[in-house]
C-alpha cells in the first residue's frame, strides 16, 4: 500500500445507499493507515433503478445536502442517493460513470441518452453543494450487435473527444475510460483486447488525451461557476430532454447562434479571467456542425485550446464553428464579472 505506484484504493464500484455506514468505516479505515493514499468509491449513474439505488429502502440519513426538484421519480431518486453519500461518506471526490452514446441495431442511427446532461448537472450540483471535485467514467466501449444493449463502440475521436468536453462543461476534474482492458463490453472494442493488442479504440484515446494535456493545467486554474445550454429547443439537440441552464447571466457570454451549444462558465480562482467549455451538441447522426459568436466585453484577449493546438485572439469577440461532436477550452483575459 506504501509503494509509489498506488494513487489509491478502489473500494467499490456502484454501491447501493444501504451500503453507504459500511464504506464509510473502510473510509476512516484506510485514511487511518495511509493520508496520502484516496478512496475510490464511484457511484450509480441516475439511469440506475430503485433496487439498485436502494433509496426507496428506510436509509435512515440527512438529505439536506441536495434538494430535490420535481422532475420525475428517477431525479428525485438520484438526488436522494447524492445526499445521502455525501452526508455519511468523507470523501473528497463525487465519481459516476455515464454511457451515452448508442446505436440502433436496426436502422444503424446513432443516438444518445435523453438524460445525459441532465445526469452530469445533477452531479455537478451535489460537488458544488458538498465541495467535492466531480469525476466521470466514460463510454470507451461498446455491445456486440448481437448482444443487443445498444452502446454503440466508440473507436474514434468524435466520441471520446466529444464526451470529455461535455464532462469538462460541467466542471469535471478527472476523466476515466470505461474500459481500458477485459470488462462487460464486447471484447474487441475495449482499448486492449482479449490477446493484450491495442485496438481503435485506444489510438483514439491517446489522440484525445494528448490534445487535453494542452490545457490540463490551465483549465486546473479555475474554479466551475455553472453550464448553460443554448437552442436546447432543437429537435437535433444531444442530452436535452430537460434543459440546463445553472449559471447567472453574470457569468455567461453574449452569445449568438442558432445552434445548440453547451457552454461551461468559469472564474479564474487567481485574477480576473474567465474561461468557458464550448461544446457542439447536436446528434452525432446529424453530422451538422454548431457555429456561433461569443462576446465577452471588457476582454483584453481570447485563447483558444482546440485539438491540441493553441491560438490567441485580440479583442473580446470570438466566432467559432464547431464540428460535429467537438468541442473548445477558452480563457478569457480581463471578462470577470456581469457580461450582459
Amino acid at each position: 500500500m506504501k509503494h509509489d505506484a498506488i494513487w489509491g484504493i478502489d473500494l467499490r464500484d456502484e454501491p447501493p445507499a444501504t451500503d453507504f455506514p459500511a464504506l464509510q468505516e473502510q473510509v476512516q479505515e484506510l485514511y487511518a493507515q495511509d493520508p496520502n493514499r484516496f478512496p475510490m468509491i464511484n457511484l450509480f449513474p441516475m439511469y440506475a433503478n430503485t433496487q439498485q439505488l436502494a433509496e426507496e429502502c428506510d436509509v435512515p440519513l440527512a438529505r439536506d445536502h441536495i434538494k430535490a426538484e420535481p422532475f420525475n421519480g428517477n431525479s428525485i431518486r438520484y438526488r436522494m442517493h447524492l445526499s445521502d453519500y455525501i452526508g455519511t461518506v468523507d470523501s473528497d471526490i463525487i465519481s459516476a460513470d455515464i454511457y451515452p452514446l448508442y446505436i440502433d441495431n436496426e436502422t444503424g442511427k446513432l443516438n444518445t441518452y435523453g438524460h445525459w446532461l441532465r445526469n452530469l448537472d445533477i452531479l455537478a450540483d451535489a460537488c458544488r453543494a458538498s465541495g467535492r471535485d466531480l469525476w466521470v467514467i466514460t463510454q470507451a466501449a461498446g455491445n456486440a450487435k448481437e448482444e443487443g444493449g445498444g452502446m454503440r463502440h466508440c473507436d474514434n475521436a468524435e466520441d471520446q473527444r466529444w464526451q470529455n468536453y461535455v464532462s469538462l462543461a460541467f466542471g469535471a476534474k478527472a476523466i476515466i475510460y470505461g474500459c481500458y482492458y477485459t470488462g462487460w463490453w464486447d471484447q474487441s472494442s475495449h482499448m486492449i483486447d482479449n490477446s493484450g493488442n491495442r485496438t481503435g479504440t485506444y489510438y483514439a484515446v491517446q489522440q484525445v488525451n494528448g490534445e487535453m494535456a494542452a490545457f490540463a493545467e490551465t483549465y486546473g486554474n479555475y474554479q466551475f461557476i455553472g453550464t448553460a445550454l443554448y437552442n436546447r429547443q432543437n429537435p437535433d439537440c444531444a442530452g436535452a430532454e430537460v434543459g440546463i441552464s445553472k449559471v447567472g447571466k453574470q457569468y455567461q457570454p453574449i452569445m449568438l447562434t442558432k445552434d445548440p451549444v453547451l457552454c461551461g462558465c468559469f472564474t479564474e480562482m487567481e485574477g480576473n479571467g474567465s474561461a468557458y467549455v464550448f461544446a457542439n451538441m447536436y446528434e452525432p447522426d446529424t453530422g451538422k456542425e454548431a457555429a456561433f459568436t461569443a462576446t465577452f466585453p471588457g476582454a483584453k484577449s481570447i485563447t483558444v485550446y482546440r485539438m491540441g493546438e493553441k491560438t490567441v485572439i485580440d479583442g473580446s469577440t470570438l466566432t467559432l464553428t464547431l464540428d460535429n461532436r467537438e468541442g473548445v477550452f477558452v480563457t478569457v483575459d480581463g471578462a470577470f464579472g456581469p457580461v450582459c
